[in-house]
This record gives C-alpha cells, sequence and structure tokens, in this order.
C-alpha cells in the first residue's frame, strides 16, 4: 500500500499555520518571544513581555500555566522539529503512481501521527489515522 501524497501536502499547510500563528505574538510590540508564568504576593500572572495575563482575566493558575508553556519559543522549536520530521520522512514515487516513505517504505507511522496533531482540521482524512 503507498502512501498518499495529500498527507505530506496536508502536514506541510499545518506547520507553516503553526510558524505563522507564532510568529504574530512573537512580533508584537508588546510581547517577548518566550512567556513566563510568575507570581507576586497576590497575583500568578503570565508575562508576555509588557502586557500580562492574571486571574482578573478569569484564567485559573492550570490555564496561564498552559498558555506560558505554548509560548512563541515553543511553537518554533515544535516547528523546527516537525519540519526536520517531514523532510526526513519525505515520500518518493514507489514507479507505479504511488509514494513511499524515504525511511518507513510503503506506510509511514510517523507521518500518520504528526498527522494525528491536526485531526481536528477540516482537511484531516480519516484514513490517515495511525
Amino acid at each position: 500500500m503507498s502512501m498518499d501524497r495529500d498527507l505530506t501536502d496536508f502536514l506541510w499547510l499545518r506547520v507553516a499555520e503553526d510558524k505563522e500563528f507564532a510568529e504574530r505574538p512573537a512580533g508584537a510590540p508588546w510581547a517577548k518571544p518566550t512567556w513566563e508564568l510568575r507570581r507576586d504576593e497576590d497575583n500568578v500572572y503570565v508575562d508576555l513581555g509588557t502586557e500580562h495575563l492574571d486571574r482578573t482575566s478569569s484564567l485559573n493558575e492550570d490555564e496561564l500555566t498552559h498558555i506560558a508553556r505554548h509560548d512563541p519559543t515553543r511553537t518554533f522549536a515544535e516547528v523546527d522539529l516537525l519540519e526536520w520530521l517531514l523532510t526526513e520522512h519525505a515520500l518518493h514515487s514507489d514507479g507505479d503512481g504511488g509514494y513511499v516513505c524515504a525511511v518507513d517504505g510503503e506506510d509511514c507511522g510517523t507521518l500518520r501521527r504528526m498527522a494525528a496533531l491536526y485531526a481536528d482540521h477540516d482537511g484531516y482524512k480519516m484514513e490517515w489515522r495511525p
């Protein structure tokens, strides 16, 4: 069974979107690329640069921690990893009109697992499930 070229096209587009969304706040004059969860005597907040998210925004500490962990710096690192994996697992013609993974051959579990990250996207195909 050969791989579907649409799978890698889908992944490249999603990774590009992730990068674009990370660039937006990273380029904002109020933001720094690494967000930090901070505490003072009265408050827990996410330091975004010159702006803060705090409990007055109705976010609880777990939500603030999640936001701080998924800052632009982390997203850029994840994008770099996904781009590297997509390059390593590039699809090549199998000679019969289909495609095979450069690493795994006919069926690439790595690409399928990567696509599962975006299973909630309208373009995701159920046949790509790992």
